[in-house]
């Protein structure tokens, strides 16, 4: 036997197969390179996802964080439980425009309900609420600077004082856009038309004084030009008043927008309807209210001789006068609200499309007349000796 002994082949060699089994090896060897190149840029595709993903997920954290930072901004609600008895009477009037025990007689006399409830479930008393409406449009004042006082957020300040508001406004506003024919029977309205009379007047059956009054609001997003007064070059919304000698707004009409003229509004309230059948004396003749230039004359209503003084005669003149001097009354019953309730006063916070102006400024002339009838004093008191009605006389069923 050789040296080297030949290992038998289990298969013929074939060297031709051999070269293509290396090329099939190498064609492999290309595949599997190919596929780990696609399953690199695969894998850098997914990190490129991750990575987009992560980012999006930090802006919307970083966003939320913004949010809740801004909430946190909100002062903490002071522990605090609102007690009207802790302020004397000075401090009371300040900040109620009432004593403590004239509040007290308000709610009453105004019959609010002991628990007033809002629409998310929280309950308040009617104390609590009618309080936090006159310190609101007492002075013009933030909900913020509310909270110390009522230990209560400025969401939910807000949410009392629109509620108890509205329930006075909806139980108690027909006493100014309604004729109080209850307490103006004809004896009464032939009082206020001798007082007048001794007063100066020269007409012998004026029983009340009319005029329009402009409230002014914050530039209206819709209808600036309806709402634009150019008189006055403000924008603003209007009321009609009528005020009796003893100092209480009688009929109230509004709001009208700011451009509406005296006499347009005068129609618009029908209020001549309502004197022809109310105004009347006990022999059932009529009387009458006065106005100024801006109103027509009519059996109801007498006005001033229109024109300037030197186209007026002198009778004229000393007519227009000597009633001039008794009509203000109806100009100090819109500063006596004013003076006492000025929430309405400043023009930045009256926005018309945001808040109801016209509730909050019917509510103000109303407590203003509560006012005249408890401390029994106003203007028109001393000019015509007139006492204004009680509380209970006022606020009658």
């Amino acid at each position: 036997m050789d040296d080297q002994e030949q290992i038998p082949r289990i298969f013929p060699y074939d060297e031709d197969n051999d070269e293509e089994d290396n090329e099939e090896d190498d064609d492999e060897d290309i595949d599997n390179e190919n596929e780990d190149a696609n399953n690199l840029d695969g894998q850098s595709d997914s990190d490129e996802e991750i990575v987009f993903l992560m980012g999006m997920a930090n802006d919307f954290i970083q966003h939320a964080a913004r949010i809740l930072q801004r909430r946190n901004r909100n002062p903490p609600v002071p522990f605090a439980i609102f007690n009207l008895n802790q302020y004397d009477n000075i401090t009371s009037e300040r900040l109620f425009r009432f004593r403590t025990d004239e509040i007290l007689d308000i709610v009453e006399a105004l019959r609010v309900p002991n628990v007033l409830v809002l629409d998310n479930g929280s309950k308040f008393s009617s104390l609590e609420g009618v309080c936090i409406v006159l310190r609101r449009l007492a002075f013009p004042c933030r909900l913020v600077d509310l909270m110390p006082m009522f230990g209560r957020s400025e969401g939910m300040l807000s949410r009392i004082f629109n509620k108890t508001i509205t329930w006075i406004y909806n139980r108690w506003a027909r006493q100014l856009f309604t004729w109080d024919h209850a307490r103006l029977t004809p004896a009464k309205l032939e009082q206020f038309a001798a007082v007048i009379r001794e007063a100066g007047s020269p007409l012998q059956d004026v029983v009340g004084f009319i005029d329009g009054t402009v409230r002014p609001i914050a530039r209206p997003m819709e209808n600036q030009r309806q709402e634009y007064n150019g008189h006055h070059r403000v924008h603003a919304m209007k009321f009609q008043a009528v005020t009796t000698p003893d100092g209480i707004v009688v009929h109230l009409s509004g709001p009208y927008h700011g451009k509406q003229h005296d006499t347009a509004m005068y129609r618009i309230s029908r209020l001549q309807d309502t004197l022809l059948e109310r105004v009347k004396d006990v022999a059932g003749n009529n009387m009458c209210i006065f106005g100024d230039q801006g109103y027509e004359l009519s059996p109801v209503l007498q006005v001033a001789f229109p024109g300037r003084d030197n186209e007026l005669t002198a009778g004229q003149r000393a007519f227009n006068k000597a009633m001039a001097e008794v009509r203000i009354a109806v100009e100090w019953s819109f500063g006596h609200t004013l003076q006492y309730f000025s929430f309405t006063e400043l023009k930045k916070t009256q926005r018309s499309l945001l808040s109801a102006l016209h509730v909050q400024y019917t509510i103000s002339v109303l407590f203003a007349n509560l006012h005249s009838c408890i401390t029994q004093k106003n203007a028109s008191v001393g000019k015509f000796g007139l006492s204004p009605p009680t509380l209970e006389e006022y606020l009658h069923d």
